[in-house]
């Protein structure tokens, strides 16, 4: 009692003393949590290189493929699961592993992976037809290199380890996608998935969204996590992914056939959005909705999609049907080297839906997008990490429905089914040029020319093309209408004031007026030809504020395509809208911008002329 009053009665004492043991608490608390990030960290290293290691054995000394020897190592570590995790017999079936007393030491191998197979019987992970390949000198080799780690300690580091393995190895092999763990690990932070809730992945290749979600649940976790796979090495990969993770109880099966006549409903669902490529309609309905009522009333559902589905107009009525059953509550898009595909990258976003609610035409979406993902060798969280900014602004506005600012993210309304081109809102938004005048939508002041060369009336065609940066067309060469013939472009013939837009060019610059000495000519098909049809917008003004540095850079966004030979589209194009002040100011604007071009040619010149005679003096 002393104590205690002399502490309230004497503050300077009392707290400072107080306030020394709190910052030593926190200095070795901090420690602490330093010496084990980086244990963690050498031991996700150690077994990276372990796991690599092995795997170029089997590839050297076995002949094996790629694919081949991360199939036969899977097999191995599922024989080293079992040996480390059932304690009645962990002991006895390290002695077998070894061979003592047996008379048939060299079967012993696939006497366990007989045991492997009947204790994943139900989920069907492997073929009871198939069988280990591999030398027993080799398989002994490949344990003994893999003895250091315990898979009765099995934690998230070595999950991390084995994801990034596998993810490598599978990096080339046809339809497999694979999703780097920041990304799995922003889903489930924002998800905010509690002890008791149920998830499943119905497409959860090789699991890295379900291991994030293991990875991030507390301990004692009771709820349940379930996964589909259409491949059985994804099957096998996804289940060891959880394994590692140290989560037993997760379920991956192979087939798929019972998840939509199940009666069972989840608190969340995780998953990339699986789509045909064929262009199959019905197919790819059924994938939204049977994915989207997996879904409890109310129940959260996050979605990787390729950018395809966003903007694609054969996905239209499918993403109509989306929001009479869900409500949109953010779109993320993501990096375009994030989510690859046999080692391609694929444009794609983050959906986040509540299921059950058809989506409030008022209601506005989140839209966000991440620029640096904050990648490290290991996954260790990074400094320059936008998902960090983004997840408190998105949390924000799911669960409170307040706006918070944020660089990265923008609110809008989803008026337009056609197309949620999230990089298209956000060049809107971040290249707002005269932004005190009203917009038009350029397809509101221009039409597309489609008058194709059939006839061949001349025996001899001016080729022209458009000169990036410079704002004008010349003339490329002559071309007799027999050589224009065997050609397979189509050609277009332009005429005096149209404009010509370059596909691959415009976001360099590429566009131009046709002036008169060049009516008649012609352009390939790598060109856009539009007439102004409104008589309240200047030729010249509209071209100086296509080539502007805002709106190149809004026509780089818009731009579909590998990088060096992207192109624009026609409907994004029209898309754009253009600020439109009176017609005398546009002329006013453009005469001034002319002089300014003017100025600069001259000081330029200028600057030229002094300093060659400056270097020749």
């Amino acid at each position: 009692m002393w104590q205690f009053a002399r502490f309230l009665f004497v503050p300077q004492w009392g707290r400072r003393q107080y306030r020394d043991i709190r910052k030593l608490e926190k200095a070795i608390e901090e420690m602490r949590e330093y010496i084990n990030t980086i244990e963690m960290k050498e031991m996700a290293e150690a077994l990276s290189r372990s796991l690599s290691r092995c795997h170029n054995m089997l590839r050297s000394q076995e002949k094996m493929t790629s694919e081949g020897a991360f199939r036969e190592l899977s097999k191995l570590l599922y024989i080293k699961y079992i040996t480390e995790n059932i304690p009645e017999e962990r002991e006895k079936m390290k002695s077998f592993l070894k061979g003592d007393g047996q008379i048939y030491p060299d079967q012993r191998f696939e006497h366990l992976f007989d045991e492997v197979k009947n204790m994943f019987d139900k989920e069907c992970l492997f073929d009871y037809a198939d069988h280990i390949l591999a030398k027993p000198a080799i398989c002994d080799e490949i344990i003994y290199a893999l003895s250091f780690f315990d898979f009765a300690y099995a934690c998230p580091a070595m999950g991390r380890a084995y994801e990034e393995f596998s993810q490598k190895v599978m990096r080339s092999i046809d339809n497999i996608i694979t999703i780097p763990s920041q990304i799995s690990e922003f889903i489930v932070d924002v998800l905010e998935i509690k002890p008791n809730d149920k998830v499943i992945d119905p497409f959860c290749g090789d699991g890295s969204l379900l291991s994030a979600v293991a990875t991030q649940l507390p301990m004692g976790h009771k709820g349940e996590l379930r996964g589909f796979a259409d491949d059985r090495l994804m099957a096998q990969t996804a289940k060891m992914n959880l394994l590692m993770c140290g989560n037993k109880d997760a379920s991956i099966s192979l087939e798929r056939a019972d998840i939509n006549n199940s009666c069972q409903k989840y608190d969340y669902v995780v998953s990339y959005l699986n789509h045909s490529k064929s262009g199959n309609y019905q197919s790819d309905r059924d994938n939204v909705i049977n994915t989207l009522d997996l879904a409890v009333q109310g129940g959260m559902v996050a979605l990787i999609t390729p950018d395809d589905f966003l903007q694609g107009d054969r996905f239209c009525d499918v993403r109509r049907e989306l929001v009479e059953r869900a409500t949109m509550m953010g779109m993320v898009l993501l990096p375009s080297n994030a989510i690859r595909i046999a080692g391609k990258p694929l444009n794609s976003s983050v959906l986040i839906l509540k299921a059950g609610y058809p989506h409030p035409y008022d209601r506005e979406v989140m839209m966000a997008k991440v620029e640096d993902m904050g990648i490290s060798a290991i996954g260790l969280p990074s400094e320059k990490n936008d998902f960090k900014k983004l997840e408190p602004v998105m949390m924000s506005w799911l669960y409170e429905g307040q706006r918070k600012s944020n660089e990265n993210a923008f609110f809008m309304t989803i008026a337009h089914l056609d197309s949620w081109d999230i990089q298209s809102e956000f060049a809107k938004e971040d290249y707002c040029l005269f932004s005190k005048y009203p917009r038009h939508r350029l397809a509101d002041l221009v039409r597309v020319i489609d008058s194709k060369l059939e006839d061949y009336s001349k025996d001899v065609y001016n080729l022209v093309t458009v000169r990036k940066n410079k704002r004008d067309i010349v003339f490329r060469e002559k071309i007799t209408a027999k050589q224009l013939k065997e050609k397979t472009k189509r050609f277009t013939v332009i005429g005096t004031g149209q404009l010509v837009i370059s596909r691959i060019g415009a976001k360099d610059g590429a566009i131009g007026i046709v002036p008169k000495e060049l009516d008649g000519s012609i352009v390939s098909d790598n060109f856009l030809v539009l007439e102004i049809v409104s008589s309240e917008i200047d030729p010249f003004y509209l071209l100086m504020v296509l080539t502007s540095e805002r709106y190149k850079n809004m026509l780089r966004v818009i731009s579909r395509g590998v990088t060096d030979r992207s192109y624009i589209r026609i409907h994004d194009l029209l898309g754009l809208t253009i600020p439109m002040p009176e017609i005398e100011e546009q002329r006013k604007i453009q005469e001034t911008q002319q002089r300014i071009s003017k100025l600069e040619k001259k000081w330029a010149d200028g600057i030229n002329r002094f300093s060659k005679e400056l270097f020749e003096q």
